[in-house]
């Protein structure tokens, strides 16, 4: 076999010629066996070590034999390290340049880039118009999300309800309803009350949950039964328009999620040992609402002579008017016996604070402050599933992106085996890059 390899790795068989030898040659002392093989005649003849310890055969870094020998070894080992790949070859043969060789090689394994890709990661987008907008009705632009379940005595049985909590995502106040289930049904009930005492929406963000698409359509499919039957003059010929994050994208809705963590973290304590009726969760629900409106929005200042810092309830309580503002205020209105002029100085003092000193606080990007490579279409990716381990997540090739407005791909959709998916880049590991 020996004479065989170094005839297809075209070694010379004068090799102790210095000038025909490179440095990091000379420097392993090479020698000839009776085999025709050239080995390493380093310093280890004294040691009780098999033969092809003491004398390694020496390779060439850049030859598809030598790439063969390393994939043996590195799958031998157990798809372990360049280190230990490296350690475990060396013991039989000397790869010149050997661990830039055995790096090499590793780079392309299959099995090793699916078990070492890293979740997508791109630079934090903007924050979208609709927590920048000021001087807006409460609630013009919300978030929704449900929570729960929460159990419930009815009779003498106990029953699940759900929370639907909605989030101004300018003023970042909260508004809770319960629903008897996360049925379409009861999301438009849900929204429905909502509507008739907070008022209609602008726009509504919302987890990808069939709940929310189901009641997309079937709020569309109302409204243009409404037009027909000339009641749209009351809607102001406008739908609520509806922004779905792609699937499994909860960071997208951070700004609702929050609050549901808040919520539960609330009744996790309120709700302690306790079964109560649907009435009391309701009431408990209020107050719930009531401790999160009563939150600071704006970084809370250790000064007796500072202003109080703002919280939702600040707009809130003095219910400004959704229509224009009939006149320019002043502070001295507040002292003045006409108490709508009162109200509205203190919505524009609320606004004028809100631009001072909370758009500050949220401008800074807190993680993922770096642009990254972009997902490229042919670019094959695992699908994360943390109920599973790694080893069986679905594969699947991007067959499509959507990047924004700065030409950052934050979802994309996929292809797998059984069928195509959109997900954020979040939820996706890509081991193979499309070399185009």
């Amino acid at each position: 076999m020996f004479p065989k390899v170094m005839e297809m790795l075209g070694c010379g068989i004068v090799i102790w010629n210095k000038s025909n030898c490179s440095r990091a040659l000379r420097k392993l002392s090479p020698v000839m066996d009776s085999y025709g093989v050239m080995r390493v005649g380093g310093r280890l003849d004294n040691a009780s070590i098999p033969y092809e310890s003491k004398h390694p055969a020496i390779l060439p870094n850049e030859h598809h034999l030598t790439s063969l020998l390393i994939i043996k070894c590195h799958i031998e080992v157990g798809h372990s390290g360049m280190s230990h790949t490296w350690t475990t070859l060396r013991q039989t043969y000397w790869v010149l340049k050997g661990g830039a060789a055995v790096r090499k090689v590793i780079g392309k394994c299959i099995f090793c880039r699916k078990r070492n890709a890293h979740v997508g990661e791109q630079i934090m987008s903007d924050l979208p118009a609709a927590r920048l907008y000021d001087n807006v009705r409460a609630f013009s632009y919300v978030g929704v999300d449900f929570f729960g379940p929460m159990t419930v005595k009815q009779g003498r049985s106990q029953v699940k309800v759900y929370g639907c909590l909605f989030t101004c995502l300018s003023i970042r106040a909260v508004y809770i309803e319960l629903a008897s289930s996360l049925s379409t049904d009861d999301f438009i009930d849900a929204l429905r009350r909502f509507t008739g005492r907070r008022g209609r929406p602008v726009h509504i963000y919302c987890d990808n949950g069939s709940n929310f698409v189901g009641a997309c359509r079937e709020l569309k499919e109302s409204i243009s039964k409404w037009n027909e039957q000339s009641i749209a003059n009351y809607l102001r010929q406008r739908d609520v328009e509806f922004n779905f994050n792609p699937p499994y994208a909860s960071h997208m809705g951070g700004v609702f999620e929050r609050m549901i963590k808040s919520t539960k973290r609330i009744l996790s304590v309120l709700l302690t040992g306790q079964s109560i009726t649907h009435e009391k969760l309701e009431t408990l629900l209020v107050e719930v609402e009531s401790i999160l409106n009563s939150r600071p929005i704006t970084p809370v200042i250790m000064d007796h002579s500072a202003d109080e810092p703002l919280t939702p309830n600040h707009l809130l309580l003095v219910g400004s008017s959704p229509n224009v503002s009939p006149g320019v205020f002043t502070k001295r209105d507040c002292y003045v016996r006409q108490r709508w002029r009162q109200v509205q100085y203190l919505a524009d003092e609320f606004w004028r604070r809100w631009i001072k000193e909370y758009l500050p606080t949220i401008t800074q990007r807190s993680k993922w402050t770096k642009g990254r490579d972009n997902f490229k279409v042919d670019d094959m990716v695992l699908l994360v599933d943390e109920s599973i381990p790694r080893g069986r997540w679905t594969v699947g090739r991007v067959i499509n992106t959507f990047p924004d407005k700065h030409g950052l791909v934050r979802s994309v959709l996929v292809r797998t085996g059984t069928n195509v998916v959109r997900r954020p880049i979040t939820k996706l590991c890509r081991f193979l890059e499309d070399q185009k």
